[in-house]
């Protein structure tokens, strides 16, 4: 049985082979990179079985698992994990699991695996861990995370001796493409902090500025951290999904 999509992605069919690694970065609480990888999960099941990686709390795995089951949102939510309110926990992480869902119910072959490890004292590392002992070599791994743990390479401008989760994967072996987001402001729901302050959880501009040729594209990489960005346009805030 052929999956059916409501938004196609030509442009990512070519890397959606079993055994890969498609990793998606984000800027947390928007509503676009959860759809955009909702987009990406159904194309992905179209060629072969999925699993879907979140960076949420490896704890709250049998309570998204009973969820995709069940669909009772209240239990769902009860978890302590969504008592958090960084971006992660958001209602657009809530719509992409109801997205899976609806594409299990039509007889999609997609699994969730919640890998962030939060207490780990080096969290890339024992992230990546995660991701590779879950792994399904016979299936297609669609990621998402935010946007430093989706780099491919070592370092960042604050810690040029950080090895993001992703770099681990790579260096593991499998073979990893991974896309960084790209948009056109708009807003966000995140933490967000300065070094004189504490961090300010709420509705903040998104300052990317990028001109995509369209929404719901793939384009080049900015640099060698990512193999190519998506491009989602103007960004809406999703808020927390536990108000």
């Amino acid at each position: 049985m052929t999956v059916k999509c409501e938004r196609r992605l030509p442009a990512l069919v070519p890397q959606l082979h079993a055994g890969t690694f498609v990793w998606f970065g984000e800027m947390h609480g928007t509503e676009e990179s959860p759809r955009f990888v909702g987009d990406a999960v159904c194309e992905a099941a179209r060629v072969a079985r999925v699993q879907l990686g979140l960076e949420i709390w490896r704890s709250e795995q049998a309570s998204i698992d009973d969820y995709l089951r069940t669909g009772d949102r209240k239990k769902l939510l009860a978890g302590p994990f969504w008592a958090t309110n960084d971006g992660r926990s958001s209602t657009g992480m809530v719509e992409l699991l109801d997205r899976v869902r609806a594409l299990r119910k039509k007889g999609a072959k997609i699994e969730v695996v919640a890998y962030d490890v939060p207490e780990a004292k080096d969290r890339d590392f024992e992230m990546a861990k995660a991701v590779i002992q879950a792994r399904d070599a016979l299936a297609i791994y669609v990621g998402l995370s935010g946007n430093i743990h989706s780099r491919r390479t070592k370092g960042t401008p604050w810690n040029p001796d950080l090895v993001p989760m992703v770099a681990h994967i790579a260096e593991a072996g499998p073979r990893v493409v991974t896309y960084d987001v790209s948009a056109s402001g708009g807003e966000m729901w995140a933490c967000m902090a300065t070094p004189d302050h504490e961090p300010e959880c709420g509705v903040h501009p998104n300052s990317d500025t990028a001109k995509g040729a369209r929404p719901w594209t793939l384009g080049p990489a900015k640099d060698a951290s990512h193999d190519g960005v998506y491009y989602v346009g103007v960004t809406k805030a999703a808020p927390p999904a536990k108000q």
